[in-house]
């Protein structure tokens, strides 16, 4: 009964050195994979940040390209037959026009 005492303790000894050594292993892994993802996530919001003014220079470039499209529509309807052409060279290229 002792020996089998004897040898669980020696087994036990003689894996809880790599066991240890695993798990610190895997601490240190799971450490720097978050550290990382930090300065991912930072360097990602330094970019959006960066890209804002000219994300909104393209909206309000987007408001006034609908303005211009609508009342050129609102002229072709109008029947002016430059707008018309316009009008219809949009649509043929595949550009829609909201007339709202």
């Amino acid at each position: 009964m002792e020996r089998d005492d004897d040898r669980d303790t020696a087994n036990a000894e003689r894996f809880s050195v790599p066991l240890g050594l695993l798990v610190l292993g895997f601490v240190l892994m799971v450490g720097f994979q978050t550290v990382q993802l930090i300065r991912e996530r930072s360097n990602l919001f330094e970019i959006q940040l960066a890209q804002e003014p000219t994300v909104q220079e393209g909206a309000k470039l987007r408001l006034q390209l609908d303005s211009l499209a609508k009342k050129t529509a609102a002229l072709a309807d109008a029947g002016n037959p430059g707008a018309k052409a316009v009008i219809e060279e949009m649509r043929r290229q595949g550009i829609t026009i909201k007339t709202n």
